[in-house]
């Protein structure tokens, strides 16, 4: 889902993607554990301790919110982005925030919200890399994607409908979890009675 909003972003501006090799996909599976590390530190923060509290204290649908909320705004601070940019840098993992937690309070674990998580930043970071400039340099993802420093505005630019994929993508990511969830739900069900 991930390399299909790279993939989007990448046809905006009429980016090819460059295979990378074996070193690409070496540099991708090492940067996997570090990936992981932060993802699982922000899930724990945000999904384990702050939602766990939350939901006793106020339901699941506040505690949902709150924490998408602190999500977003923790990803905002320090970012540079102000204004509308301010907004969507907030907005998207805002929106991913309320994702994860949904997935939290529906799987009743961590697992499923640490999935989505590690999945969507690993393509982002280590799968479809966009580099500016010239294909010099070290390799850091199994696809290259070289992209012109106007691209650059034009990927990022605080404009709904170049963010449109990564709400798409949001929106696609819910509706699977919900079936998925809901299946399991039927099944486990199914097997008590």
């Amino acid at each position: 889902m991930f390399a299909g909003v790279g993939g989007v972003q990448s046809a905006i501006v009429g980016a090819d993607w460059q295979f990378e090799g074996l070193a690409g996909i070496r540099a991708a599976l090492s940067a996997l554990p570090l990936v992981g590390a932060m993802v699982c530190a922000e899930e724990l923060l945000f999904r384990g301790v702050g939602l766990r509290y939350l939901r006793n204290a106020c339901g699941d649908r506040m505690a949902i919110a709150l924490t998408a909320v602190a999500f977003g705004v923790y990803h905002l601070a320090g970012s540079g982005y102000w204004g509308i940019g301010g907004f969507f840098q907030f907005l998207m993992p805002c929106l991913g925030g309320v994702l994860f937690a949904w997935a939290a309070i529906r799987s009743n674990g961590l697992s499923l919200p640490i999935g989505l998580h590690l999945g969507g930043n690993w393509v982002q970071a280590s799968v479809a890399g966009f580099h500016v400039g010239p294909a010099a340099g070290a390799v850091d993802a199994i696809w290259r994607i070289p992209i012109t420093a106007s691209d650059v505005h034009l990927i990022t630019a605080p404009d709904f409908a170049v963010r449109l994929p990564y709400l798409a993508a949001l929106a696609l990511s819910a509706v699977v979890t919900w079936v998925l969830l809901t299946l399991e739900r039927g099944e486990r069900r199914a097997m008590t009675t």
